[in-house]
């Protein structure tokens, strides 16, 4: 399966709903103090021009998501997912970490064909791509590997487009206690989207490594 094929559709499926979400609920955050703002009259809206431009600036989040997530390099969005500068592909640990961590995988096995803890990282990834393209078409290979692309690309989202979120609420209506709480839920959201682009990046590692393995 192509690169393109592997990332069609994931925007709609992954990307577009938490834009949608974090953006309504910043404006709903903020809407008391705008619905006052437009109940004033139009002085008062001219003379909260920022507040205006913070509106729309939170409802052009999905173009900016749209912007972060075609620019963005792949390693800048490895980065931000694996915490890492060096070796940061799932494959650089797919036999010291991720070999032994599923019972379905057979070790001899995997050691006969050169898998061993004792690779460096860069041998190891690229041993473990050598073997991620004999099955790449498999089933449980591009649906584990969908979702992995899929939560990579919305963490790198989900941090680029917070400070856009926190510069809208603080432009519209400021206020510490909302704003700790947007600040708060972004902060969750980016550390789940982690967690959850680490976890499909292991079972991804872990479903070609099964299927080496399996019985013929």
């Amino acid at each position: 399966m192509s690169a393109g094929s592997l990332k069609s559709g994931l925007t709609a499926v992954y990307i577009v709903p938490y834009v949608i979400a974090a953006s309504i609920g910043v404006l709903f955050l903020s809407w008391s103090d705008m619905a006052q703002i437009l109940d004033r009259g139009l002085l008062s809206l001219v003379s909260s021009i920022p507040a205006v431009i913070a509106s729309l600036a939170s409802g052009t989040t999905f173009l900016v998501s749209l912007i972060i997530q075609h620019l963005l390099p792949a390693p800048a969005k490895e980065v931000i997912v694996f915490w890492r500068i060096n070796d940061r592909l799932p494959g650089c640990r797919a036999f010291s970490h991720f070999a032994e961590r599923d019972s379905r995988i057979d070790i001899d096995q995997i050691r006969a064909l050169g898998g061993d803890s004792s690779l460096n990282p860069k041998e190891q990834n690229r041993l473990w791509y050598k073997m991620y393209k004999s099955v790449a078409n498999m089933p449980s290979v591009t649906q584990s590997h969908r979702r992995f692309l899929g939560f990579r690309d919305l963490s790198g989202v989900v941090l680029l487009t917070s400070p856009v979120l926190l510069g809208a609420h603080a432009l519209m209506a400021f206020d510490w206690a909302r704003f700790s709480i947007i600040g708060a839920l972004l902060v969750v959201s980016y550390l789940a989207t982690v967690l959850a682009a680490r976890n499909a990046a292991g079972e991804f590692v872990r479903n070609v490594l099964a299927l080496q393995t399996r019985a013929p």
